[in-house]
């Protein structure tokens, strides 16, 4: 071995493999952004779950040229993963469950990534809320329910 291929398999040794991006892996749940078709973060599945899960079903139904899989972060409730592993299942699509602890669980880290796992998309749009927003636009007109307007026993009390 010469001085400079010792030095490497050394570093390889102590530091762990190099990896390419690995932001970027941790952000898509260990992909890479060119493969990703759809993410949905923990705040969008909190906010409109139906519309969340309406939307993974018609992303899977409507590519039928590339081969999609889900990744799904370990960090969200067992009901939810239950219903994307139905939804995978009556798509045949695969799924991955991703447990490791590098993988964040913020409001704005990603829950759900569909992507392919074999060769580049480059879709620009891959955000749940703006590329399915008929979805949502549905939840926030249900939101401005003149119900939900009322005030509050303090507010009425002092004219609030």
């Amino acid at each position: 071995m010469t001085n400079d291929n010792l030095q490497e398999h050394l570093n390889n040794g102590l530091y762990g493999t190099p990896q390419l991006h690995p932001d970027e892996q941790r952000k898509y749940l260990g992909t890479f952004r060119e493969r990703v078709s759809l993410t949905i973060t923990f705040k969008e599945f909190s906010n409109n779950q139906n519309a969340c899960l309406t939307a993974i079903k018609q992303e899977i139904s409507s590519n039928t040229e590339e081969e999609l899989s889900i990744k799904i972060n370990g960090q969200l409730s067992s009901d939810i993963i239950d219903k994307i592993i139905q939804i995978s299942k009556e798509n045949n699509t695969k799924f991955e469950y991703l447990a490791d602890a590098s993988f964040s669980h913020d409001d704005d880290a990603n829950a759900i990534v569909i992507c392919s796992s074999k060769s580049a998309l480059h879709i620009e749009n891959i955000d749940v809320e703006s590329k399915y927003h008929e979805l949502f636009e549905r939840k926030s007109e249900e939101k401005n329910d003149p119900k939900e307007d009322k005030k509050g026993f303090l507010s009425k009390l002092f004219d609030l």
